[in-house]
């Protein structure tokens, strides 16, 4: 999961995130989805969102 937000004050700009890459499963793709949907709610929406790996499995 990434993420991107405005800051402001000192250290205006855009702040990017990201969670460790998970193994893709059900459960892990619903717990993502739902703080995707969640972050999306709070910050706006695309702010928040799920990256896939491109070698088709988890990197870490």
């Amino acid at each position: 999961m990434r993420w991107r937000l405005p800051r402001s004050g000192l250290l205006s700009g855009v702040a990017e995130g990201h969670w460790l890459w998970e193994p893709d499963s059900p459960a892990v793709r619903n717990a993502f989805q739902a703080a995707v949907d969640a972050g999306n709610r709070a910050h706006g929406p695309g702010t928040h969102w799920i990256e896939e790996s491109h070698e088709g499995r988890a990197a870490r």
